[in-house]
């Protein structure tokens, strides 16, 4: 497919997953490139994070001290971990959305430049990690209460904020204005963004699975040969990182399509609530 998708649309749920799909494929060859440079060496220093965290979590399980595992499962190695999942997430996020960016503005999309969209994500990183950073704050806060009404006021905010960074990177408002934004956006509607994440999220996690599959067999054979195993442990380290470089292609699938699916939900609101996309062509056939 090389005719270029028309993103300033009003579409329904169905239209809205298997156009991000037709995007992703349309674009997967320059996409790769960008998230490749951004999101691989953030699966190397996961991955590594990740390796010696089941290696103190294994040590830890040999003890008879409960604060022993307790320690090694929330020690630093966890939360390097979620740290490092965090920023990948940013920086795929950002790749994804400084692309649609390029995409939207230039009239062939085949001569966007990989490096012009590095630039365009790292110009924008301060912005990029500071509203995560936010968000995740407000979530986080809102988390707690929610506990006690089954997370459901948790699940109705995420919702309800999930086009919040890409209205900061394509309207350029700053967080609270975002953040007003997409109350406005999602009223009414917020049932079919639920289903259209749920959706990408479920494709998106069978891509995870598929990724992961060859570390979890590694992992098993390790585990139920461990007592005859002359492997040295450098080896299965070595092994277990690599292969969990190669899982964590999965998460960046995953967050690719959950970014290019929330950039199609926000225009499909948009037109539903005000129109731009269509008064904009209709300008386009009166000027012409």
């Amino acid at each position: 497919m090389t005719e270029k998708i028309e993103l300033r649309k009003r579409r329904d749920f169905n239209e809205i997953i298997s156009v991000t799909l037709s995007f992703f494929r349309q674009n997967f060859s320059r996409l790769s490139l960008v998230m490749l440079y951004v999101g691989l060496p953030l699966a190397v220093l996961l991955s590594i994070t990740t390796t010696l965290l089941q290696n103190s979590l294994t040590d830890a399980q040999q003890s008879e001290d409960i604060s022993d595992i307790f320690s090694s499962f929330f020690g630093p190695y966890y939360q390097l971990s979620l740290v490092l999942t965090g920023l990948l997430y940013a920086g795929i996020s950002g790749a994804v959305y400084s692309y649609i960016l390029r995409y939207l503005s230039q009239v062939d999309f085949l001569s966007i430049q990989v490096n012009d969209v590095l630039n365009d994500t790292l110009s924008s990183a301060g912005m990029l990690l500071s509203t995560l950073f936010l968000l995740g704050l407000f979530l986080l806060l809102v988390a707690i209460p929610s506990a006690f009404l089954l997370f459901i006021p948790l699940l109705y905010l995420s919702i309800v904020l999930s086009p919040l960074l890409f209205i900061r990177y394509y309207e350029k408002k700053n967080f609270f204005e975002a953040f007003q934004r997409c109350f406005k956006l999602v009223h009414g509607e917020w049932w079919r963004v639920f289903g259209a994440v749920l959706v990408i999220g479920l494709i998106g996690y069978f891509i995870t699975i598929f990724f992961s599959f060859p570390s979890m067999i590694f992992a098993f054979v390790i585990s139920f040969n461990s007592t005859n195993t002359q492997t040295s442990s450098n080896t299965i380290y070595s092994i277990s990182t690599i292969l969990s470089v190669f899982s964590t292609f999965g998460s960046i699938i995953l967050y690719a399509l959950n970014s290019i699916c929330l950039a199609f939900i926000y225009f499909d609101l948009v037109e539903r609530k005000e129109a731009t996309g269509l008064l904009n062509r209709i300008n386009q056939i009166s000027a012409s």
